[in-house]
Order: structure tokens, then C-alpha cells, then sequence
């Protein structure tokens, strides 16, 4: 559901539908939640990215809206981005919008109290395989896409995921034998470079000692993103030499791990970005 400008609660102001972009039919557009009095000044953000298979749902879906208003209830300013879906726009669309969305942040920051130097993402699902790549991938990349204010950097201090997907190579065999349906339209094109467009568009290509703090969750019950994918992000990154990551088995919990264990996770993020974020803020 939409909502005006106006109050969550008497400690929050939403300013709803702010453009990122404009141009064409696409919904380049935003909420942005802001603690009426402020914790600290500036503040720490959070870009909540949703899912829905990269096809459906929006930044006022249900986990996007609950979180801008818990986080923003904590002292955070709290964005929930929309992002071309892939019945519009193939891979790296939906990459290149998010990142446009960080980047807007950043050339909006003193307007909003934000800290430019502590930005985190959250997604679930396809938003999770989003933010993943948001916090793996560089400039260097070719990501960023053609969206204004290029001058600023897309780069993120933490990134939370929900049973993020995290190597599409291995929903390209699903594919193969006549599955996966909502990646066949993400990666939509020749079958002769399926190959090199499903790496191009997995998070595990892009490991480095480098990555950001992660907090990867996932449900070991997951029929729609085996748990498998998120064991395997860490194991890589890891490997790489990435210092601070962090991966949550749910027990028993199905794709929709985030309502299935709500408060826990909810307190697994709050401890999360207090320790990556508001200390990174707290140290300058």
C-alpha cells in the first residue's frame, strides 16, 4: 500500500514516492523514514531492497515497510527502494537501480543527517541476492548502470541477506531442465552466453578480502533457495580472506525465514548494524 507524507509513528516522518531517477515508465522510486529527533548526528542509513523473484512485490511490501519503521524507530535513517522488475528490464537492471538508489543517498546525505560512511542493506530473496552483490561488487565491475550522480560512490558498510541466492550457475542447470522460471526471465537472452550472464549476475564471482561485514540468514527448510547458497557465500568469502562475516541456519525455517524467526532476526540485525554502522559513526 502507498502512504503520504507523513508520520509512523510521533517519533518517525515518511516522505513516500521520492524519484532516485527520472525518465521513462519505470518506478524509480523511494521511502525514506527519518527519526523526528535524532540519536546521533549524522546517522547511520539503511536501504531495505524487497523481494519477490525480481518480478514482483515493492518497496511498500510487507518486510520493507515493518523494518523502515523499526529502524527508524531505532535511529536510523531508513530507505526502501523500488528497482526495474524483469518483465521491463533484464540483468543488471535491477542491480544498476539499487545502486543508483546508494548513490542518491550519498549526494542527498547532509539533507538528511545521513553518514556517508555508514550505509548498510537488507534484502530477502532476490532483494538478498541484490544487496549481496551490492556490498561484493565495485565500479570496476560495470554495474552502475547509466543513472545520474556517477560521482558518487555506490559502495556499502554492511550488507544483511535473507536466503539471498548467491551462484546463479546453479539455478541455470534447474533452468535446463525446464525450472527456475523467475531466473530465466531475469537472465533472459541467447542461450549461447546463458553461462557467462549467470556468473556475471552471482555474488560468489565477486568474493574478496574486501567485502563488507555480512550477516547472511537462511532457513535450512528452503525448497525455493536451498540453504546451500548462502553456506556457500560464506565458505567463499571466507576463503578469500573476508574478515567479518557471519552466517545463521535457521532450523527449520522455509524461504520466508525472516517472519519465520521475526524478533530474533530482527535482534540479529539490531546488534548487527550497531556494531558495524553506529560504531564506524561513533569512531570518527
Amino acid at each position: 500500500m502507498n502512504r503520504p507524507d507523513g508520520l509512523l509513528s510521533p517519533e518517525i516522518r515518511l516522505t513516500a514516492g521520492v524519484e532516485y531517477r527520472r525518465g521513462g515508465t519505470y518506478s524509480w522510486k523511494l521511502d525514506i523514514a527519518v527519526p523526528a529527533k535524532r540519536i546521533r548526528r549524522p546517522t547511520p542509513a539503511l536501504v531495505l531492497v524487497h523481494g519477490g523473484g525480481w518480478c514482483s512485490c515493492d518497496k511498500t511490501s510487507g518486510m520493507e515497510i515493518e523494518l523502515i519503521r523499526r529502524f527508524a524507530h531505532e535511529g536510523y535513517v531508513a530507505l526502501s527502494v523500488n528497482y526495474r522488475l524483469s518483465q521491463d528490464a533484464r540483468f543488471p537492471a535491477q542491480i544498476e537501480d539499487v545502486k543508483c538508489a546508494i548513490r542518491w543517498l550519498r549526494a542527498h546525505a547532509r539533507r538528511h543527517g545521513v553518514d556517508p560512511n555508514a550505509i548498510g542493506a537488507v534484502g530477502s530473496s532476490a532483494g538478498g541476492h541484490l544487496v549481496e552483490l551490492l556490498g561484493l561488487t565495485t565500479r570496476a565491475d560495470g554495474l552502475e548502470g547509466d543513472g545520474p550522480y556517477q560521482g558518487q560512490s555506490s559502495a556499502v558498510q554492511a550488507v544483511v541477506s535473507f536466503c539471498g541466492p548467491s551462484d546463479m550457475t546453479v539455478f541455470v542447470r534447474a533452468m535446463q531442465a525446464g525450472g527456475a522460471s523467475a531466473v530465466r526471465q531475469l537472465l533472459a537472452g541467447p542461450p549461447g552466453t546463458l553461462p557467462e550472464r549467470a556468473r556475471a549476475a552471482s555474488p560468489v564471482t565477486y568474493v574478496s578480502r574486501q567485502a563488507p561485514p555480512m550477516l547472511l540468514i537462511h532457513g535450512d527448510r528452503d525448497e525455493t533457495v536451498p540453504v546451500t547458497q548462502s553456506k556457500a557465500l560464506a565458505a567463499e568469502l571466507r576463503r578469500a580472506g573476508a574478515r567479518d562475516v557471519t552466517l545463521v541456519v535457521v532450523k527449520g525455517a522455509p524461504h520466508g525465514v525472516y517472519g519465520f524467526a521475526l524478533e530474533k532476526n530482527v535482534a540479529r540485525m539490531t546488534a548487527f548494524f550497531e556494531r558495524t554502522l553506529v560504531g564506524r559513526t561513533r569512531k570518527r
